[in-house]
């Protein structure tokens, strides 16, 4: 029950934002979805993932499922697929206190470590962003499997194997992260000695090799499917530069971790390129601390499963395969896991009154910031504000504000966003043809072509080509037109 009233008061607000940022290419935009008979397709072909731009690289079938099933039930309203993600969350914030009960001591600890993991600012992009839901269905299937396999390891029926084992085929159907899943149960299993409420500490290789088995078989398929797995270049040109960058990225996370304040979706982070950069040795440093801290203390087990636990589920967006974003909120959802863990472990330890008063003054205060962020999340014009503001660097955010100036027929307003996007980033072809629409609808017509061909040069392959050649030739013509009128 107090779980469940965390949520609603920390992700109500959520309900009542629209499609925000991507959704419109994987939801509202994407007929794919729009049809519980199209289901079959999202297993075998990735081109059901979007609908008006290429986006290579993603075959999350379930989903897509998931997609399909909201708007078999809600058509094209967001509050449905918002309190799809809602329930997701609330679910995931139940297995956590599931787990954290079989693994911390009685009292308040898990408890608590379902709090944190419901309140804590990172999780508000997962959940209140509709593009998130993969996260909040990998982690739904994750730590289902997770809590099956304790039950099996306490029980020794190969039953509850099974089931672990078709939750975790679940969880890579939703999110490619699940591979390393198998990487952490040696982990567990050595951390953790055997007692009555531990599993067991033993190596069980043949069961080890049956999980490697499922990811390698699904690493294979996904392989065969896209045809390839990085979704660009290393980041600096080079994976030395694309190391030292991800250092910096994880002192970053960490920071997040204590201190989730100027929360956003695009986190702009040049590059470290050289050797000389402070920015890669600080990172090496925040992460040899970390070590040295969970190792000194591995006699009580959770500083070393919660560091062992946070830098296993970063390995797949940590741009060794190379992807879209140096690093995002929702990537912390499920590492956070092993965080709200060791926090329930370490609040558990202090006597009662001083327990109770610091357990409350750290959900408060996630609460309000969760509440804040929330709200930024809620209008459109707000978030892509905020946005700016904290990320003024960001070619994303200032094209997507000029998006909503467009919509909100302030052309002036978005003809700057839209120059200053492509300032940053001249590369960015949806900045080109939102600009070329901004000089169409104000009657610049020969700066509109130019930016429509620009476009189309960005884009060779743009789904809607043949209607931005169709606007060219319009707007040829009449330009030929009133040529001959003269």
């Amino acid at each position: 029950m107090i779980i469940a009233l965390a949520v609603l008061i920390g992700y109500g607000s959520t309900l009542k934002s629209g499609f925000m940022y991507d959704d419109r290419f994987f939801v509202s935009e994407n007929l794919s979805v729009h049809s519980l008979a199209n289901a079959p397709a999202f297993f075998t072909s990735p081109k059901a993932t979007t609908a008006s731009i290429p986006w290579n690289n993603i075959w999350r079938p379930l989903r897509n499922v998931s997609y399909a099933l909201d708007h078999a039930l809600w058509g094209l309203k967001p509050i449905g697929f918002h309190l799809t993600n809602l329930a997701l969350h609330l679910v995931n914030c139940l297995l956590m206190v599931a787990i954290a009960g079989r693994l911390l001591p009685g009292g308040p600890a898990p408890l608590i470590a379902g709090l944190i993991f419901a309140l804590h600012p990172v999780q508000v992009e997962a959940v209140a962003w509709i593009s998130g839901r993969d996260d909040l269905l990998l982690a739904l299937f994750l730590l289902s499997a997770w809590l099956f396999r304790m039950r099996y390891l306490l029980s020794g029926k190969k039953a509850w194997l099974a089931v672990a084992l078709a939750c975790y085929v679940l969880a890579l159907l939703s999110k490619e992260t699940a591979t390393v899943f198998p990487l952490a149960l040696p982990v567990l299993d050595v951390i953790f000695s055997p007692d009555k409420k531990h599993p067991a500490g033993k190596p069980r290789w043949k069961e080890y090799l049956i999980w490697a088995a499922v990811a390698g078989a699904y690493f294979t398929i996904r392989l065969a499917l896209l045809g390839g797995l990085a979704h660009r270049g290393f980041w600096g040109g080079s994976f030395i530069a694309n190391v030292l960058t991800m250092l910096w990225a994880l002192a970053q996370y960490l920071r997040l971790l204590v201190l989730p304040l100027w929360l956003r979706v695009d986190y702009v982070i040049p590059p470290v390129v050289w050797l000389g950069d402070w920015r890669w040795m600080a990172g090496l440093a925040a992460a040899l601390t970390a070590t040295a801290l969970a190792w000194r203390y591995r006699a009580a087990r959770w500083p070393l499963f919660s560091w062992a636990w946070f830098i296993i589920f970063l390995l797949p967006v940590s741009n060794l395969i190379p992807i879209a974003a140096i690093m995002a909120e929702r990537f912390l959802y499920l590492p956070m896991a092993g965080v709200c863990l060791l926090a329930g472990w370490i609040l558990a330890g202090l006597s009662a009154k001083p327990r109770r008063i610091l357990a409350t003054v750290l959900c408060l205060a996630m609460l309000g910031l969760t509440l804040r962020r929330g709200l930024e999340w809620q209008e459109p014009g707000r978030f892509w504000k905020t946005e700016t503001a904290r990320s003024p660097n960001s070619a994303i955010a200032h094209n997507n504000l000029g998006q909503h100036h467009y919509r909100q027929g302030d052309m002036g307003s978005a003809e700057k966003c839209f120059l200053r996007a492509l300032g940053i980033h001249p590369g960015l072809s949806s900045a080109r043809a939102s600009l070329g629409d901004v000089y169409y609808h104000t009657g610049r017509y020969g700066m509109a072509i130019d930016q429509y061909r620009e476009y189309l040069r960005l884009e060779p392959q743009a789904r809607n080509r043949i209607q931005a050649e169709h606007r060219i030739q319009r707007i040829s013509d009449r330009l030929g037109q009133a040529s001959e009128n003269r």
